[in-house]
C-alpha cells in the first residue's frame, strides 16, 4: 500500500518537483530526494517513478514498526528497483541498517532490485549543480535554426567551447547558451558534466 505524505508539524523539508516523464509532481522529504528526481527525468533507461510504493512491516526493539523506502524504479527493460535515499551519515544508525536488511530482504522475494544510494553518488562532483542550468532551459522555446547551427558547427569542427561557437555563430550570447544547454539535456552533444562547471570555457563534441 503506497503511503500518502502529508504535511510534517515537524522541522523538514518536503516539497514537490515536476517529472518531465511523469507529467505529474513528484513528493519528496529531503533535498537528496528531490536531486534523485532530476536524476529519474535525465537517466534514459529510467521510465516510471513512484514514491513511498510499498510498506513493509518489520520488529525493531520488541515493537512492530512500518517502512516505508523512498522509491520505486523501473528501467526500460522493465527492472522494478526500490530506492532507498538516505544521508551517508545515517547508514550506520541501527534502525536503518535494519530497514536495508528487510528492503533487502523484501526486494529478493518479490522479483525486485534493492539499492541505497547517499548524496555521495547523488551529488558527484559538478553533475546535479549543472544538471539544475539544463533544466532551467529544458522546456523553452526551441530555436531549431539555431539548434542545426551548433549541430553543423560540432560536425566541421569536432569539438568546440561554448565560446568558440559563439565567435562563429551570429547569435545572441544567451540564445546560444540556452540552445547549447537544450541540446546536451536532448543529448545531441555532450561535455563533462561531473568534473566541470558548465561555463564559456565548456567543450562540447557530439554524441
Amino acid at each position: 500500500m503506497k503511503r500518502k505524505i502529508k504535511a510534517s508539524k515537524k522541522i523538514s523539508i518536503r516539497g514537490k518537483t515536476k517529472s518531465i516523464k511523469m507529467k505529474r509532481m513528484i513528493h519528496w522529504e529531503s533535498t537528496i530526494e528531490r536531486d534523485f528526481i532530476k536524476l529519474f527525468d535525465y537517466i534514459d533507461d529510467f521510465v516510471y517513478i513512484e514514491e513511498q510504493p510499498i510498506v513493509i512491516n518489520f520488529l525493531y526493539r520488541g515493537k512492530q514498526r512500518k517502512y516505508y523506502p523512498d522509491f520505486l524504479i523501473k528501467t526500460k527493460e522493465g527492472i522494478n528497483i526500490i530506492y532507498e535515499i538516505k544521508y551517508s551519515n545515517k547508514l550506520t544508525d541501527e534502525e536503518n541498517i535494519i530497514k536495508f536488511q528487510v528492503g533487502k530482504k523484501y526486494c529478493e522475494e518479490n522479483n525486485m532490485l534493492y539499492k541505497v544510494i547517499t548524496e555521495k553518488e547523488i551529488r558527484d562532483g559538478f553533475f546535479i549543480d549543472n544538471l539544475d542550468l539544463l533544466i532551467e532551459v529544458r522546456g523553452n522555446f526551441k530555436d531549431i535554426l539555431l539548434h542545426k547551427k551548433i549541430i553543423d558547427s560540432l560536425e566541421e569542427y569536432k569539438t568546440l567551447s561554448i565560446e568558440e561557437l559563439i565567435s562563429r555563430i551570429n547569435a545572441e550570447h544567451q540564445s546560444i547558451f540556452e540552445a547549447v544547454y537544450q541540446l546536451i539535456y536532448e543529448k545531441r552533444i555532450k561535455t563533462d558534466l561531473y568534473r566541470n562547471k558548465l561555463s564559456s570555457e565548456s567543450i562540447l563534441k557530439l554524441t
